[in-house]
């Protein structure tokens, strides 16, 4: 999903060749700027859930269970990151228009993300 950051980061860099209106622009900013801070502290917590997961492991004969509650914290807020990046990508397609999608397509196809 860090592609994500990328692409938005594309469509503002290029918006006027991609066709963007101010409009447009105007739109596309804040979810870019809300995505941004939503990385950084996906990150963060991201780091914090693994040192937290590598201390419970420092021990000889640790806990399971205290492991297991770190690996699925770990999938917790790295699901909780996706299912915002998702809701972002939603909202900047509703943004676009069916020719300015097929011009982002080009420019970062699926399936190099």
């Amino acid at each position: 999903m860090d592609t994500m950051s990328e692409m938005m980061a594309r469509c503002i860099g290029h918006a006027y060749e991609m066709g963007l209106s101010d409009d447009q622009i105007k739109k596309i900013k804040p979810v870019h700027s809300e995505m941004q801070k939503k990385q950084a502290q996906f990150i963060a917590d991201l780091k914090i859930a693994e040192i937290e997961l590598m201390e419970t492991l420092e021990i000889k004969k640790f806990d399971l269970e205290n492991a297991n509650n770190a690996v699925n914290q770990i999938a917790e807020i790295t699901k909780i990151h996706n299912l915002a990046m998702l809701k972002a990508i939603k909202e900047m397609r509703d943004i676009f228009s069916d020719q300015q999608f097929k011009e982002i397509n080009t420019m970062v196809p699926m399936k190099d993300r």
